[in-house]
């Protein structure tokens, strides 16, 4: 072999083995810096309140500002929304205020009373001692302006007359926005006056349970104080 080729071959063996250094520098991977770390997300925003700056119109369901005028969600003043029909579904919400649907029917019960155990002027009702009381209630009929009336039965010789008489069925809740109770003492064909007054209802009495009125005692309009118990009911 001559001395040139033998030149020829050291150089080409030489480029191969650079150029393969070469490339297997350029393939190293740097190892990631153990001291780095990745930051954490940033935390969710806290959830918005209802309140009367968010919520000056309406009223809060949860965090939810509701606008206040539908049956399930009334109210208004960033109050809490209330459901007007959480006791039935005669509600209505009016002006951001639950109210009784006035078409809805109702039956209307006189349950007992309580009375003085003397008359106003401070005698015994009766030559026996006490009063034979019954009551005429009185309400609207569907006329408007026009009225009717019913009598419970008459309870003999006592303070505490006990009824549970169901004297107006199917009425309209209109009807009974007020009741006028009369109760007297039987004495044949000459009754005494005990007491009258009335009651206005709103949509708290209309949910069936027992409500009461008490008639002040007012020697001007003659009568003496009693308290009487009633109930509406849906029909």
């Amino acid at each position: 072999m001559k001395i040139r080729d033998s030149l020829v071959i050291t150089v080409a063996l030489t480029a191969t083995i650079a150029g393969a250094a070469c490339s297997s520098a350029g393939d190293v991977t740097a190892e990631p810096d153990a001291g780095s770390t990745t930051p954490p997300p940033p935390p969710p925003p806290p959830p918005e309140v209802c309140s009367l700056q968010s919520c000056a119109t309406g009223c809060c369901s949860g965090t939810t500002c509701e606008s206040g005028n539908e049956v399930e969600a009334c109210g208004g003043a960033s109050t809490a929304c209330v459901n007007c029909n959480a006791r039935g579904t005669y509600g209505v919400c009016t002006n951001q205020v639950c109210d009784v649907d006035e078409a809805s029917r109702w039956d209307l019960l006189i349950l007992d009373a309580s009375l003085p155990i003397h008359n106003l002027e401070n005698q015994n009702w009766d030559p026996g001692g006490l009063p034979d009381a019954h009551v005429t209630v009185m309400i609207e009929t569907a006329t408007p302006g026009t009225f009717t009336t019913r009598d419970t039965t008459t309870v003999n010789d006592s303070i505490t007359p006990k009824w549970n008489e169901l004297v107006f069925s199917n009425v309209t809740a209109r009807q009974l926005e007020v009741i006028s109770f009369k109760m007297m003492d039987t004495d044949g064909n000459a009754d005494d006056k005990i007491g009258f007054c009335a009651a206005t209802l709103g949509f708290a009495e209309f949910d069936g349970q027992t409500n009461s009125v008490t008639c002040p005692r007012s020697s001007a309009n003659g009568n003496s104080e009693f308290t009487i118990r009633y109930q509406v009911r849906p029909h």
